[in-house]
């Protein structure tokens, strides 16, 4: 077959040639131009070192400044209103987030995940519990209630 095929169409020739083997000549030139230690090591920062707040680099300059820094941050004194708790606005309770979840909470969490994501910690995968079916998506409405009930997650 594939002797018939080269006969009939027959090879088609490279057309677009690989941008490395174009560009060999001018690659080479380039790296000999350039020491490669200069194009491939890292290079130094310009910047200085660290410096104390008198300008000393030594070690012990900048460990203290960096004491002193920190000491600046937990110690400082902020000052915050006494009536700031009054002051945050209060919402109304939502006693309806104390109920039970119901089939049609846990039907619509189920639709709002994404497939192919990878399962949690209990190693079901969301394809089973697309695809299980009502006795799967039952029994497992039955033990999330359960939980909720005793308020305690099984080991």
């Amino acid at each position: 077959m594939t002797q018939a095929a080269e006969e009939t169409i027959g090879f088609v020739s490279k057309k677009n040639q690989d941008w490395f083997d174009e560009n060999d000549e001018t690659i080479s030139l380039l790296i000999e131009a350039k020491p490669t230690k200069e194009v491939f090591c890292p290079t130094r920062s310009l910047v200085g070192g660290l410096q104390d707040v008198d300008g000393a680099t030594t070690s012990e300059g900048i460990l203290s400044r960096w004491k002193s820094h920190f000491e600046n941050l937990l110690n400082d004194q902020a000052i915050t209103p006494n009536d700031l708790i009054h002051m945050t606005p209060q919402y109304p309770v939502r006693h309806w987030m104390s109920l039970p979840p119901s089939i049609q909470d846990f039907v619509k969490a189920i639709k709002c995940m994404k497939p192919g994501k990878a399962p949690g910690p209990d190693n079901i995968p969301l394809e089973l519990l697309t695809h299980g079916g009502p006795e799967l998506r039952n029994r497992l409405i039955l033990l999330i209630l359960k939980i909720w009930e005793i308020k305690d997650s099984p080991q």
